[in-house]
């Protein structure tokens, strides 16, 4: 009777941590879009104090910019002049949209030209990282409980 018990409580409990992974994997997408906009908001503030010091180009600044992820691929992409590889299944359209933009217009013109507009692109990029930032922790708490009341619901149902 023992045994019987313990291999429930087993079973139970891996049901349980299963589905609670499963959670934790829905809501990747929005870990990654999270991630996305911090570093593209970490590359403007970069590219910004690079301008106004050092002014080296872009492509040195990319490549020792130690990205991770899909923003890598972007900047990858942007890197091997096939144009900025913005993934699709992260941003909305109109993030997708100003993303484009930001890529188009990294390391035109002047330097003066330059500051001014990734300067007004800041706040553009500090909203989109607060928006992926809040939806990220809202959307992970709400998978990541959603696992656990499945799993909790699997155990009832088996036992």
């Amino acid at each position: 009777m023992q045994t019987a018990m313990w291999l429930k409580l087993g079973v139970a409990g891996l049901v349980v941590a299963f589905c609670t992974l499963l959670g934790y994997l829905a809501a990747a997408k929005y870990r990654a879009r999270r991630a996305y906009f911090d570093q593209l908001y970490a590359l403007n503030e970069r590219f910004l104090s690079e301008l106004a010091y050092s002014r080296r180009p872009v492509s040195e600044l990319l490549q020792e910019g130690g990205f991770r992820g899909e923003f890598a691929e972007t900047v990858t992409a942007f890197c091997a002049r096939k144009g900025a590889a913005i993934p699709e299944r992260l941003l909305s359209e109109r993030e997708r949209a100003v993303v484009s933009d930001y890529f188009s217009m990294l390391g035109r013109g002047d330097a003066r030209s330059q500051t001014g507009y990734f300067t007004a692109k800041r706040q553009d990029l500090a909203a989109f990282r607060a928006d992926s930032a809040a939806e990220a922790k809202k959307r992970g708490e709400l998978y990541l409980r959603l696992g656990v009341l499945a799993g909790l619901a699997a155990v009832i149902l088996i036992l």
